[in-house]
């Protein structure tokens, strides 16, 4: 006994530990906005955002930094200079608030090559350098590499640009801090800016006249970019090979080599790539006086141009959206976090029943087996403790997975209804595993009695009330019978259980359906439940009733429990002297049906309902009875909507019933009938 309390105790502590455990998905988001850039720049600027909101909401610091260095990238790759700037000065300011030299080295690198990125090349390296100085001045050496290849960068662009007069020196110095990159590369053991060294190196070298050799070393760059995937370096590789070819003449391979160009910036939707690629094949196109060429080419550039106009002007309307947003959402975290307190309470207080409940079953079922045993010979023992272990394993996995059910409407929904209609749910689900251990013992009976048919159905709607309001489904309960012979408490518990699962799979808004036909030649009536939620699988079919089991697929979305609630259902008709069926209906749905013994059938054109209805009663109809006479059949929510308005009484009542029948079952003859004996007296009905 000790032992078992023990596990209960450790079980308890487990799942209160499952339940307050929490996930950090910032890291996660700037892995896939990493994952996304550059090839889909607009998916890795909505992570970036996400997790630049999260770490925003937890007050992280260092998050911020890092999602505004990788937001600095992506907008500096969308030209959206205004937005690119503000994140790289964030990220510094964060880095000297909180003393983080690393990610203060890096934030100024960062800066750095954002200014290079729109041509401020008069201040572009004072960042870098600074980015440098900090690097040798703490002995922090990983980001030299990046800082050496972008300051050659810079030192490269400085050579095109006119007001520093185009002083080959700057070519020089270029080509010292690629190599300054190399060594402090292979001194750090970091071979991540290879394929960029090896591109500026290139095209360092065919500037200064070598340009076999820099043909070389660019197509080494781009095996690199090849390789790594590098799909933001790759166009310009291209590029810089067919301006190395056009330097020695080819213009076959120059032409070439930017067509391939055109083609991957294209394919990536590389909005910068895009931008240099199709301006170097304008330039070319008019150099070469092939006007239709350079007018395709320009009207390329004048679509870019359109699209980067409509971005910036929608630009400011979302960030305002965006920040009316994160306020809101601000409130309503505060307000969930409130809410999974309480159902974290509850939870945990469900969960102990149930888990003491199935310790209290496994204890009775135990104590079963061991009677069992001493009734039977040795033979037959041996056979009868390996099926009772596999049924111990069957009953375990059924009380794990059904208890689920109402535990998830506890969770989702803490009102005090969901919890009584949860209570009872868990007393239905201990009257199943009794009964289905009586009769495995071979104890099990029942009690049947003649039963008023709709009262017996109006308690079932009752009991279920809750389900139906959470989900906005609607009942529709069609009977011609006025008793059933049945054990009561058993069948509204078949009736339940099935409709429990019809609720759960049924869509929102939908509506359930309950037949009951008398077959008055056999004293049976037929019952069938249907709804209208996803098929049952063929697969899945044979073993709808069987102890558990459940699709293999793995998708939670398609899961269809069965457990004790079917099982029990079968067990309870075949008690009844019946068998119990489903089937999938067209074009989705499902239906249970079974039979039942019964009497009375009820006909509302009988002299007995006809001469019920009083003189006010059918005053009350008679408007109606006109606009129904003015409808046809098939139009079934026209119809519905007339026998709402209708005020309610016990006769009119049984006639809006018939109604509904004739219609869903499309019995055009029975409807007029319906329709029509109120004022055929009087001449009134032209149909």
């Amino acid at each position: 006994m000790v032992k078992k309390l023990t596990i209960l105790l450790a079980s308890i502590v487990f799942l209160w530990s499952f339940t307050a455990r929490a996930q950090h998905p910032g890291k996660t988001l700037l892995n896939v906005a990493e994952h996304y850039f550059p090839a889909n720049i607009d998916s890795a600027k909505f992570y970036a955002k996400q997790a630049y909101r999260y770490f925003e909401n937890k007050s992280d610091t260092l998050g911020l930094i890092n999602a505004s260095q990788k937001l600095l990238k992506i907008y500096k790759a969308q030209a959206n200079v205004d937005s690119a700037k503000l994140y790289g000065y964030y990220a510094i300011e964060l880095s000297e608030k909180i003393n983080d030299i690393p990610n203060l080295i890096f934030s100024y690198i960062e800066l750095g090559e954002f200014t290079r990125s729109i041509y401020r090349n008069d201040i572009s390296d004072q960042y870098v350098k600074e980015g440098i100085r900090l690097s040798h001045k703490e002995k922090i050496y990983q980001y030299l590499p990046y800082a050496y290849n972008r300051l050659a960068a810079i030192y490269f662009e400085k050579f095109f640009d006119k007001s520093l007069s185009g002083d080959s020196a700057f070519l020089y110095q270029a080509m010292n801090f690629i190599d300054s990159s190399i060594y402090w590369s292979q001194k750090t053991n970091n071979f991540s800016y290879s394929c960029s060294n090896a591109n500026i190196k290139g095209t360092l070298m065919y500037q200064l006249g070598n340009i076999d050799l820099g043909i070389e070393e660019l197509k080494k760059a781009l095996q690199l970019a090849k390789k790594e995937k590098n799909f933001g370096e790759y166009p310009y590789i291209l590029m810089n090979i067919a301006e190395a070819y056009r330097r020695k003449g080819d213009l076959k391979l120059h032409e070439n080599y930017l067509l391939q160009a055109a083609r991957l910036v294209d394919s990536i939707k590389y909005q910068e790539g895009q931008w240099f690629v199709y301006n170097r094949l304008f330039a070319k196109y008019k150099k070469e006086k092939n006007y239709k060429k350079a007018l395709d080419v320009h009207l390329v550039i004048d679509s870019l141009e359109a699209v980067a106009l409509k971005k910036n002007s929608n630009k400011k309307m979302k960030e305002f959206k965006v920040e009316v947003e994160s306020q809101h959402n601000k409130q309503l975290l505060e307000y969930q976090k409130k809410e999974i307190v309480q159902q974290h309470k509850i939870i945990l207080l469900l969960a102990s029943i149930f888990i003491l409940l199935a310790v209290f079953v496994i204890i009775l079922f135990r104590l079963f087996r061991k009677n069992v045993k001493q009734r039977h010979t040795l033979e037959k023992k041996n056979k009868e403790v390996e099926r009772l272990l596999r049924f111990q394993e069957s009953f375990r996995n059924m009380i794990v997975h059904d208890i689920k059910n109402p535990l998830s409407q506890i969770l989702y929904l803490s009102s005090n209804n969901i919890i009584d209609n949860a209570a009872r749910r868990i007393l239905s689900l201990v009257n199943n595993i009794l009964d289905l251990s009586k009769h495995e013992s071979g104890q099990f009976s029942i009690s049947p009695q003649w039963v008023e048919t709709g009262e017996f159905l109006a308690n079932i709607k009752q009991n279920l009330q809750v389900l139906f309001e959470l989900k906005n489904i609607k009942l529709d309960i069609n009977y011609t019978c006025k008793e059933l012979f049945i054990d009561k408490d058993v069948i509204t518990r078949v009736f339940e259980n099935i409709l429990n699962n019809a609720i759960r799979f049924s869509p929102v808004g939908e509506r359930i359906r309950i037949d009951i036909d008398l077959d008055d030649a056999y004293n049976e009536a037929k019952v069938s439940i249907t709804n209208w939620g996803p098929p049952i699988p063929d697969d899945e079919m044979p073993r709808i009733f069987e102890f558990y089991s459940k699709s293999d697929n793995g998708n939670i979305q398609n899961y269809r429990p069965t457990g004790l609630g079917l099982s029990f259902c079968k067990m309870a008709i075949e008690a009844h002297g019946f068998n119990i069926v489903a089937e999938n209906v067209e074009p989705h749905g499902v239906r249970f049906w079974f039979k039942l013994r019964a009497r009375t059938l009820l006909n509302f054109q009988s002299q007995e309902y006809f001469e019920k209805l009083t003189i006010y009663e059918r005053n009350t109809l008679e408007p109606y009875i006109e606009e129904l006479c003015s409808i046809e059949i098939n139009e079934t929510s026209k119809i519905i909507n007339i026998l709402e308005k209708i005020p309610d009484s016990k006769n009119i009542d049984i006639w809006k019933k018939q109604i509904e029948n004739a219609v869903f079952n499309s019995d055009t003859k029975e409807f007029n009938k319906l329709i029509t004996f109120i004022n055929t007296s009087k001449g009134k009905v032209k149909r």
